[in-house]
């Protein structure tokens, strides 16, 4: 259970690592607005995980209050929605060159914040489930129904046709290094919310191992992340690319 707590809270940290690295690199003022929206994802997915790791930091000192651990739940929505939101404006002005999308990406988000605040008050009743790996609470609705497929696609769908469309620039982009950083950031959120709909799809929440669902596919797809704006000296002389400043 100590790992169970360790794994999302070190990946939540790198997380945050590379939205410093994305908030701080030099880039022009008009591409600024993009570079926070792109921290914004970051920042906002750590305290995400960094959340659903506290659900099993409170079993390891003994709470078992489930209304904190609800409480723990419910906060996660907002950093979720934020977190998704900067992820599009990013990848739309990456694709459109324009901030004009921002305002329909926020409407649609503000409505996704919603949702998924119905959604989680219209699960229950609430039990604490402890395994060896984690703590967590499930619920007795734990069946999927058309409520939990609308948070799936809501949650997925978006950022997948967002990445496919910046995947498609990289035929049009002139330079190696740009090239290089849209095939791995495209494949990194391909894979990560291609493999997280098919998880919350295919594993049951039971499953001991459920929280890795969505917390291997997200390190792995950071480590991508991480490579795409600052691969390893032999990985630029190898391709023949740079990193950012």
């Amino acid at each position: 259970m100590l790992l169970g707590a360790a794994f999302p809270l070190a990946t939540a940290a790198l997380f945050a690592y590379v939205g410093g690295l994305t908030r701080h690199r030099h880039v022009m003022a008009a591409d600024r607005p993009a570079s926070l929206a792109f921290a914004t994802w970051w920042y906002g997915a750590a305290a995400v995980l960094s959340l659903n790791g506290g659900q099993t930091l409170l079993a390891l000192v003994g709470v078992k209050d489930v209304a904190l651990y609800l409480t723990l739940i419910f906060a996660q929505a907002l950093p979720l929605a934020a977190a998704l939101a900067g992820l599009l404006i990013y990848l739309a002005y990456l694709y459109f060159g324009h901030f004009r999308a921002v305002a329909p990406i926020a409407a649609f988000y503000v409505l996704f914040l919603s949702y998924t605040l119905y959604y989680f008050s219209s699960l229950g009743p609430w039990t604490l489930h402890q395994s060896e790996w984690d703590s967590r609470l499930l619920s007795g609705n734990s069946r999927p129904d058309a409520a939990f497929y609308t948070f799936i696609v809501l949650l997925t769908v978006p950022v997948i046709v967002a990445a496919v469309a910046y995947a498609s620039l990289y035929a049009r982009s002139p330079e190696r290094t740009q090239r290089f950083r849209i095939a791995l950031v495209s494949l990194a959120f391909l894979l990560w919310f291609g493999a997280m709909a098919v998880g919350f799809i295919a594993v049951p929440p039971q499953t001991s191992w459920y929280p890795l669902v969505y917390q291997a596919p997200g390190l792995f797809a950071s480590l991508l992340i991480l490579l795409a704006f600052r691969p390893p000296s032999w990985v630029q002389r190898r391709y023949h690319v740079a990193a950012v400043a």
